[in-house]
């Protein structure tokens, strides 16, 4: 902690010296291959039903407000892919187009770090 301070590294900067993504890459890549997985089925299987429900009640008091259709459209604005339906489900028909999507890095990794002095960052 001390050496990052001392050596003005953030954490987005330590990151993309290393190649690590931020968590919320590694969990919306998961949750979209899965999402893409289900996409693929046939319309009458259980997930397939269970993840396209909808519950016409609102939700109790105190009940959780992030379910699984919020988080998914999260992490598809994570990836800048379509949020409609019939759009994301089209794509997700080709496999390897969308592990291709779903897997982009959030930024270029193995271009040189070139660290700039704090005078000419200013």
């Amino acid at each position: 902690m001390c050496q990052s301070f001392v050596h003005c590294i953030t954490a987005g900067g330590l990151q993309k010296r290393i190649g690590v993504f931020s968590l919320d890459h590694y969990l919306a890549s998961c949750t979209l291959f899965w999402a893409g997985d289900v996409a693929r089925i046939p319309k009458n299987c259980v997930p397939e039903r269970l993840m396209l429900s909808w519950i016409r009640e609102p939700r109790v008091a105190g009940g959780k407000y992030m379910t699984y259709g919020w988080s998914l459209q999260r992490h598809l604005n994570h990836f800048d892919l379509p949020t409609v339906l019939t759009e994301r489900a089209h794509l997700a028909q080709d496999r390897a187009g969308w592990q291709k999507l779903v897997t982009t890095p959030p930024f270029a990794i193995g271009k040189p770090f070139v660290r700039q002095s704090r005078a000419t960052a200013g």
